[in-house]
């Protein structure tokens, strides 16, 4: 791997410590008489500007310069050259910014630095051709050019008419006429932006060296201009004549595309830190402004960071001398929150077109593209490697999921809620919810699916986790219909056998006894007499208690069995008991069991005592402590509880009737794009908790696909219940699948902190003395090293020490990514 081309002790001794690199910048600098003088001030020709503004000096004997009309070009000459070439920083540019400054004062390619493997491949070049790109036609895309198109939701056509192409290579010819050939890598993407007898090569997953120009960069470069161009002639030739018109002037080629495809106007300059219209560029937009009047406007679409800041008012500064109208469009703070920072961020973070477009304040002035990555004609497989270091937010980050993104009703169920409670609100509505969606199933991997989940909520004692009752009181009239039907038919099937009985009726016409059918099963009830409940409710039941004991006492004797049996119907698996007095075989073809109860820490270890368990991978754990703060008893406005959910269970009994109406049950399906999205995520959580939770954590987030799978069927089966458009198969929303995906994050959070806290009980249960003395000594990250150390201090004997070590890596409390090195599981 190539470090560097030139060092900096050598790039200072070529420039001079910076004077050549400045002076050929600016042939009118003239070096002073004096040591300690500073040069005339002289204006900078890379803003536009009048009066001369740029001061070069010397400081400790480097060349500085410092601009009194833009801090940007203030410093050495590494950050001059970064704002003059658009870079965001310095240190994670340094190559390509020595590179660029040797090339510029000497007008030759650095040489290599000895000892460093070339970062290029040796190739041919023509005679007189000085570079060749090697094109990826749009019809032969590779998963990596599909996933960029899926991720930003860019129309290839878009593309095509920018003159941008995927690329595979990029050849070109040294100043000392060597020609070196750059591949595409896997997982990276290479595009180029062809202008001319010139190339822009773009490398958007590489950090420290993002474009170069091959060919020379041209003189007046606006990308897009070829949309003002023909949108001018448009109205010239009378089209479009009196509609308004917004031109959106943004950061970069890739917002561009975005919003290209999105049907804006769109175009951007050489880089965010050119605040300087071409002319070009300037004669139509006041062309546009004396054909349109007050119709026409431009928008300033900059980066959410100081830096998009500073130039998007620079521009408007500067271009406040002519009279067409002109603003300034922020992007939201919650998307610097969630770690993107502009217009593609905003996209492939999963917000809303509709909000972006409502932000711009304009409608697209074309039609949205009809390729879509959401209309599943792009296939993309990878995703850029992230350089978070964890995909999972933490719980003040999770706290941030967009209640109003959710569909209207769970909306209104979770209105009298707030802070933690509104979570476990949302889970637990999400559990009761799902438990009734009988007619629907989805394909995940090779089977189907149910909307059913397991959701535990952890918590000590008057936290306020009884509140659940709401999300149980929700279906309450579900259970009441289903035990009234089935009396009813039970009570008929009674009247039969009297007619049979009395000879009024043949005992063939009788029929098998009707199955009594309710919606919820207590938890208190033993494994027989549970297994037969579910036969009668075909496989299907919630069971709902606020105190986990319930169910571990009623099967204390068995409960291993019974844990067997409730993770079986989770999974939708066979379930099947023979009893050996009448020999009764009772048999559920697919269980399809929900599960929603409460209890302290305590009450959950009882259940599943450790992660190594079957049935924590196929739960949603939610652990907070409650309320810390007294609660007034008396209040002037009570939030009438009973009334609020009498009225949203009408509805839901009204959904669940219709649902049962359905002929054969509905399916639901993620987008292609969603697949790949979800696979991308998951990829990279189940690399990361392999680091952080061992074998253990690897089950959850594997199972964890699932259960965002089953969250998103739920969210748009119920929108789809709201708007009575159920179909024979039906795909989730967009919104849909960002908040299951933003639910799941949570999950896996609370997951881990769970598994936490259960090694640290179990450790009290395996370990006494001096080795839990010494388990809790051990810091969250540590190596072989520090923990003989640790053991010398508290005087373990090196061997026994070691022994414990890899005892407790055997035992799951510790995991050991790397030869030496071990962190403590969660």
């Amino acid at each position: 791997m190539s470090s560097s081309y030139i060092s900096k002790t050598d790039l200072m001794s070529v420039t001079e410590n910076g004077w050549l690199y400045f002076s050929k910048l600016f042939p009118e600098l003239e070096k002073p008489a004096n040591k300690g003088q500073n040069c005339k001030n002289i204006i900078n020709r890379f803003r536009d500007e009048e009066n001369p503004s740029l001061r070069i000096y010397c400081k400790n004997g480097v060349w500085k310069a410092i601009d009194f009309a833009d801090p940007d070009y203030n410093g050495d000459m590494f950050k001059f050259y970064a704002a003059v070439e658009g870079l965001n920083e310095v240190k994670g540019n340094f190559i390509q910014i020595m590179n660029g400054i040797y090339k510029e004062v000497t007008g030759k390619e650095p040489p290599l630095l000895k000892g460093t493997a070339p970062k290029f491949e040796t190739a041919e070049l023509p005679e007189g051709v000085d570079y060749l790109i090697e094109d990826i036609p749009f019809e032969s895309l590779g998963k990596d050019e599909k996933n960029f198109l899926a991720k930003y939701h860019i129309d290839p056509e878009v593309m095509k008419s920018n003159s941008s192409y995927f690329i595979q290579s990029q050849t070109f010819r040294r100043d000392n006429g060597e020609a070196l050939r750059l591949n595409k890598k896997p997982k990276e993407v290479m595009i180029a932006h062809k202008v001319a007898e010139s190339a822009k090569i773009y490398q958007p997953y590489k950090k420290e060296f993002k474009f170069t120009w091959r060919g020379g960069m041209p003189k007046e470069y606006v990308y897009g201009i070829h949309l003002l161009k023909k949108s001018f002639k448009d109205i010239q030739d009378g089209e479009h004549k009196n509609q308004p018109l917004s031109l959106v002037c943004c950061a970069g080629e890739k917002d561009a595309l975005v919003l290209q495809s999105m049907g804006y106007k769109a175009f951007c300059l050489s880089s965010e830190t050119n605040t300087y219209f071409p002319e070009t560029l300037l004669c139509y937009i006041l062309d546009f402004h004396d054909a349109l009047n007050d119709k026409f406007e431009l928008v300033i679409l900059y980066d959410k960071d100081e830096t998009g800041k500073k130039c998007a008012e620079k521009i408007v500064e500067y271009q406040s001398k002519h009279e067409y109208n002109i603003r300034i469009v922020e992007l939201p703070d919650t998307l610097v929150q969630k770690g993107g920072k502009d217009v593609s961020d905003f996209i492939s973070l999963g917000f809303p077109k509709e909000d972006l477009i409502e932000l711009i304040g304009a409608k697209p002035f074309s039609p949205e593209s009809s390729v879509s990555p959401q209309e599943d004609n792009l296939d993309p497989v990878e995703e850029e490697e992230s350089t978070d270091s964890s995909p999972v937010m933490d719980n003040e980050d999770a706290l941030q999921i967009s209640y109003e993104t959710l569909p209207t009703f769970l909306g209104e169920c979770l209105v009298p809620f707030d802070g933690e409670i509104k979570l476990m609100m949302l889970l637990s509505f999400l559990t009761t919810i799902g438990s009734t969606m009988h007619k629907v199933i989805g394909r995940f991997r090779d089977d189907y699916i149910y909307p059913n989940l397991f959701t535990i909520i952890i918590a000590p004692p008057a936290s306020g986790k009884s509140q659940i009752k709401w999300a149980r009181n929700l279906i309450l009239p579900i259970d009441e219909f289903l035990i009234e039907n089935s009396k009813q038919a039970i009570s008929q099937f009674r009247e039969q056998q009297e007619l049979v009985k009395n000879g009024d009726m043949d005992s063939s016409e009788l029929g098998p006894e009707p199955a009594y059918e309710v919606k919820l099963i207590p938890c208190d009830i033993t494994s027989a007499a549970w297994i037969k409940q579910m036969s009668d409710n075909n496989g299907y039941g919630l069971m709902y208690d606020t105190e986990i004991d319930g169910l571990v006492q009623s099967n204390s004797g068995n409960l291993r069995s019974f844990s067997d049996y409730l993770r079986k119907s989770y999974e939708g698996e066979p379930l099947s008991v023979m009893r050996k007095k009448d020999r009764e075989h009772i048999r559920v073809e697919k269980g399809k069991l929900s599960l929603l109860i409460s209890g302290t820490p305590q009450q959950f270890y009882r259940l599943i005592p450790d992660g190594e368990n079957g049935l924590f991978s196929r739960v949603i754990p939610f652990r907070f402590n409650g309320l810390d703060r007294w609660l007034s008893v008396f209040k002037d406005e009570e939030f009438d509880f009973t009334k609020h959910f009498e009225t949203l269970s009408e509805q839901i009994l009204e959904y669940f009737l219709n649902l049962e109406s359905l002929p054969e049950p509905v399916t639901f399906l993620f987008s292609d794009s969603q697949k790949i999205k979800l696979d991308q995520v998951f990829e990279k959580r189940i690399e990361w908790i392999k680091t952080i939770a061992g074998f253990d954590g690897r089950a959850t987030v594997n199972r964890l696909g699932a259960i965002t799978f089953k969250i998103a069927m739920i969210l748009t089966t119920l929108r789809r219940l709201e708007t009575d458009s159920m179909h024979n198969s039906f795909q989730c929303t967009p919104e849909d699948f960002n908040s299951a995906m933003a639910i799941s994050e949570l999950i896996l959070n609370n997951a881990i902190d769970v598994l936490r806290q259960m090694n640290e009980e179990r450790a009290e249960n395996l370990f006494r003395g001096i080795k839990l003395d010494y388990y809790y000594a051990l810091p969250s990250q540590f190596t072989f090293a520090e923990s003989q150390q640790i053991a010398e201090d508290m005087c373990i004997k090196p061997k026994t020490a070691e022994k414990w070590i890899y005892l407790l890596r055997d035992k799951a409390f510790l995991v050991n990514p790397k030869k030496g090195h071990f962190k403590k599981v969660g």
